[in-house]
């Protein structure tokens, strides 16, 4: 007895097949806490993003807050105003 298997449709990579399975609109997708605001990401050491887990859980403060200040003390250092 041989059964018998059904064959895939191959799949799409392409623009136009994440465009369909994108959401509608990528604003509605976003969290309204991140109005106005863009990522900025960058590489680190591993042991540079451990250290950070372990400071920010010692102070009771999550990593954004903690690369916030970073970010406003570097402005602050370099004559800027302190916007992040």
């Amino acid at each position: 007895m041989t059964a018998k298997t059904k064959t895939r449709a191959p799949l799409e990579f392409s623009a136009q097949a994440a465009a369909r399975q994108a959401p509608a609109s990528a604003k509605a997708a976003q969290a309204a806490t991140r109005e106005g605001k863009a990522a900025i990401p960058f590489w680190v050491p591993l042991s540079a993003r451990q250290q950070l887990k372990h400071l920010a859980t010692d102070l009771h403060a999550t990593a954004q807050d903690c690369l916030t200040e970073a970010l406003n003390d570097f402005f602050i250092k370099h004559g800027k105003p302190p916007i992040a």
